[in-house]
């Protein structure tokens, strides 16, 4: 594999076996990768954090159906994810 960012981009979207491709662009996109997937992981946890904080507020201010309304329809919206991103996986 040539070392251009020709040769980056093939790699970075995946129309290169990565065993055919450049070491250093294999690191980069790997590096590339970790780092979104770890920007999303510590994301997704402050998200939960804030919401369990508000949560809390709620259920002190007396408002537990808005609380429990809220919870469910978390619930829902993760599971619901979770399945459309392995229904999407599956395609491939």
């Amino acid at each position: 594999m040539e070392f251009n960012l020709r040769g980056f981009w093939d790699v970075l979207t995946w129309q290169v076996n990565w065993i055919e491709a450049h070491f250093l662009w294999v690191i980069l996109s790997s590096l590339i990768y970790l780092g979104i997937l770890v920007w999303g992981v510590l994301t997704f946890t402050e998200t939960l954090e804030k919401y369990a904080v508000w949560v809390e507020k709620q259920r002190d201010a007396k408002k537990n159906w808005k609380a429990n309304l809220s919870i469910l329809i978390t619930v829902f919206l993760f599971f619901y994810l979770i399945i459309a991103i392995f229904e999407f996986a599956g395609r491939f």
